[in-house]
């Protein structure tokens, strides 16, 4: 049998002494810091309340509350859970069992505790990835904000923040909609608190706006409401007004601020956005140290991402190209190997490599950004999103580089990373289609080169397949349309088959007639066209098809000019069109058609 603990009240005047002994430990260790001091006077208050008659509410409420106290004062030097933790339960028994009056009372304490609690379980989450305390936080947190009695602006605003934040990080980890839309929720409410009247109120204020604006970002970034963005973005401009130029805060909202700007911009092509996002960026950098400050690398990152941005999109000038690899550069200097972070990074830098090569030309930015592709597979972990977009992107570059070195092994490795890109994509991925359109340029290009037919046949389904994959309304549709039509006409060279150069000369016009005379591609197109009219010509000699030869290649003329290299090519084929004809027909324009041709060509070339 078990036997139960019977504990003997101490006299009135030794629960006194033991309530002093922790008082005057406690005045010590507010002077000392000695861990000692705090240890005595947590230790005392205990003994007293376990020989406190337990019918003597009042006192037995009084050494709680006080014992709850010196756990707060310890948690705030140890940051140790278990005192906090102990400092809420103390409150709570306290709260049950005292007087109306005095629960009032103890309510504000107990509100502030759990608040520390919920604000520690949050930081363990973060720190050690225990996503279940996001889930003890938020109860916690909810308990603070609901408790009555404790209502006042300034604690109530702290409580609000941390728990819109707890509710923003689950979000981050289970995309869960309604836990983003209550954190949009808590977080205005905090924003709307009114009657605030200290110093720190304007500080407090920007931490506040700063929140509501981070989560109102992320649910952009999760859900695409525009509105959200653009309100997100009003609110991190009010916090940097109102933030002092002296908090350290600063580089981070200003940070923030110029990310969303440059969201902004990805999703108008507003260029005002995206310059006000390096300017504001620029600040951001101006005022982070390099050897303190967490977020200078990311501000590194974000500011190259911007400046390579303008560049794309808003015809910049290489001086942005040259800043977004100076500054990318630099930040993956300071990226440890380890960091999960590096490989947004090597991404990033690769591709603004990428860029000036096909800028200026220089084989050794593709070198580089060969290398950063290369590291960024290695360290990406298996199964990681992204990890087909990687080699996706190593097949590009790798057929890039065979384009200007014409070395058969960088075509090769280029179609083994592109199959694996695909084979890593679900077909109803979105990128699956512009990956399996990869592969089979690679493909198409490989049957040039080497005239392997069974590369010829598997492009042409690839291709297939892409079409049938694509809206006629998505803006590559004309392209993938054309890519067919060739592959078509390849298929047609290798079997003979008149219903492939069929199928392939439908498509053809179809494509054309989906270009307007400013696209760059219609000229290709042209002469793909072109092409396949003078196989379906030699095969059955239809006088019709030389006659759409010509009036095709007549219609590439108006893009050239004279000057152009291309001209000549554009001239020779008419000519020989003209020529063609006049043996067939025997019309002597179009003999001097062709010796008109042949003249203006030779002119060009003579010059």
């Amino acid at each position: 049998m078990g036997s139960t603990v019977t504990v003997t009240p101490f006299s009135a005047e030794r629960l006194l002494d033991l309530d002093a002994l922790s008082q005057t430990a406690l005045a010590r260790f507010r002077t000392s810091g000695d861990p000692f001091d705090i240890d005595e006077a947590i230790s005392a208050q205990k003994q007293a309340i376990a020989h406190t008659a337990k019918a003597d509410t009042k006192q037995l409420a009084t050494r709680l509350r006080a014992l709850a106290t010196a756990c707060s004062i310890r948690f705030s030097a140890s940051k140790h859970i278990l005192d906090i933790r102990q400092s809420v339960s103390c409150l709570q028994i306290a709260q049950t069992i005292c007087d109306p009056g005095l629960s009032n009372s103890i309510a504000g304490e107990f509100a502030e505790a759990l608040t520390e609690f919920g604000i520690c379980l949050i930081q363990r989450a973060r720190s050690q990835g225990k996503v279940e305390d996001l889930g003890h936080a938020i109860d916690v947190l909810r308990r603070a904000v609901d408790t009555p009695g404790s209502w006042d602006p300034a604690t109530m605003s702290r409580r609000l923040g941390a728990l819109g934040i707890a509710l923003k990080r689950r979000f981050q980890r289970y995309q869960d909609p309604e836990d983003i839309h209550q954190s949009v929720r808590v977080l205005r409410q905090n924003c709307n608190l009114k009657d605030r009247s200290t110093e720190t109120t304007i500080t407090n204020q920007a931490v506040g706006f700063y929140n509501l604006a981070a989560s109102l970002s992320e649910r952009y970034q999760a859900l695409g409401d525009p509105q959200d963005l653009l309100e997100a973005i009003e609110f991190f401009r009010t916090t940097v007004k109102i933030a002092p130029s002296t908090d350290p805060s600063r580089s981070t909202y200003l940070l923030e601020f110029g990310g969303n700007l440059n969201l902004l911009f990805e999703a108008t092509g507003d260029s005002g956005a995206v310059s006000e996002s390096i300017e504001v960026l620029l600040e951001a950098l101006s005022l982070s140290d390099e050897n303190k400050d967490v977020n200078h690398v990311s501000t590194l990152v974000t500011l190259g991402e911007a400046y390579q941005s303008r560049f794309e999109r808003c015809g910049g000038s290489s001086d942005d190209l040259t800043a977004s690899i100076t500054h990318i550069r630099h930040a993956l200097e300071l990226t440890p190997h380890m960091d999960p972070r590096r490989m947004h990074r090597l991404g990033s830098l690769c591709s603004a490599l990428r860029a000036q090569f096909q800028l200026h030309g220089n084989l050794a930015c593709l070198q580089e950004a060969l290398v950063c592709n290369q590291e960024a597979i290695c360290i990406t972990p298996a199964g990681h999103p992204t990890l087909a977009s990687l080699h996706n992107t190593l097949g590009i570059i790798l057929g890039e580089r065979f384009q200007h070195t014409k070395e058969l092994t960088d075509l090769q490795n280029a179609i083994v990373s592109s199959r694996q890109a695909v084979s890593l994509t679900a077909e109803n991925n979105p990128l699956f289609p512009s990956y399996l359109y990869n592969l089979a340029s690679s493909l198409d290009l490989r049957s040039g080169v080497t005239g392997r037919g069974d590369d010829v046949q598997e492009a042409a389904i690839a291709f297939q397949k892409v079409l049938s994959m694509t809206p006629p309304s998505h803006p590559d549709y004309a392209l993938y349309q054309g890519k067919v039509a060739t592959s078509l006409s390849a298929v047609f060279e290798l079997g003979r088959n008149m219903l492939h150069l069929e199928q392939s000369i439908q498509l053809y016009k179809s494509t054309i007639s989906l270009m307007d005379d400013q696209d760059h591609r219609k000229r290709t197109t042209l002469y793909g066209y072109i092409g396949a009219l003078n196989l379906r010509y030699r095969e059955l000699g239809i006088a019709a098809d030389l006659d759409e030869v010509i009036a095709s290649l007549q219609q590439v003329v108006p893009f050239l000019q004279e000057t152009n290299p291309d001209a000549v090519e554009c001239y020779c084929r008419l000519a020989d069109a003209f020529r063609r004809r006049f043996e067939a027909q025997g019309c002597m324009e179009d003999l001097q058609g062709a010796v008109t041709l042949l003249s203006l060509s030779g002119a060009i070339l003579g010059r």
